[in-house]
């Protein structure tokens, strides 16, 4: 499994103007490489009792891929925040239970899996450097069926030192008083669906 190295803010009930803002900020204190919009479908798998959940972990299949890619990837994360780690498949199929439970590893404690939610997401990406390292910025976007809208803006190291992402946080609380989010979308994602079930 890889290390994901990134940094999270909830942007829940705040406005775009405020996302722009955030931009605006990368665009001058960085070199901008690239920007890209995105959509994706996210099927979230879990037990009917949300053993994954309640672990911290996620497991998933997303589509809406382009450009000659698989139609599917299958993604399994784990760990904290600040520990994450993630390991992730293609294919062209839409897989069973038993499938992705083997593949994963994760029979020992993980017997059946259902879907548990579905959601559509839109997702503003843009890569930038300090001239040494390399990271993406996303603006996510989770539209639940429930109505409900989760949002978030992430800044994930793809090259170089980690510790950029420490003056990339410094900046934004400087100019925003934004303090990092250590919840994952997935348990925030279950919490907005079934909080009843949860209580």
């Amino acid at each position: 499994m890889e290390r994901e190295i990134e940094i999270k803010y909830d942007l829940e009930g705040q406005s775009s103007e405020l996302e722009q803002n955030i931009e605006l900020l990368i665009e001058k204190n960085y070199k901008i490489l690239s920007k890209r919009d995105i959509e994706r479908k996210i099927e979230y798998y879990d037990t009917r009792d949300f053993k994954l959940y309640h672990k911290g972990d996620t497991l998933r299949r997303v589509s809406g891929f382009e450009n000659g890619m698989c139609e599917y990837r299958y993604d399994f994360k784990k760990g904290s925040i600040e520990k994450r780690l993630e390991q992730s498949f293609w294919c062209n199929k839409i897989l069973c239970g038993a499938y992705i439970i083997s593949h994963f590893y994760l029979n020992d404690y993980v017997e059946n899996i259902i879907e548990i939610a579905t959601v559509d997401t839109k997702h503003h990406k843009f890569d930038f450097t300090d001239g040494k390292s390399i990271v993406e910025g996303t603006f996510d976007h989770y539209f639940c069926t429930n109505g409900k809208e989760i949002k978030e803006v992430e800044f994930e190291l793809k090259k170089g030192d980690e510790s950029i992402l420490e003056e990339i946080h410094n900046k934004i609380y400087e100019s925003f008083k934004l303090e990092k989010s250590n919840k994952q979308k997935y348990s925030r994602i279950v919490r907005t669906l079934y909080s009843k079930l949860l209580s």
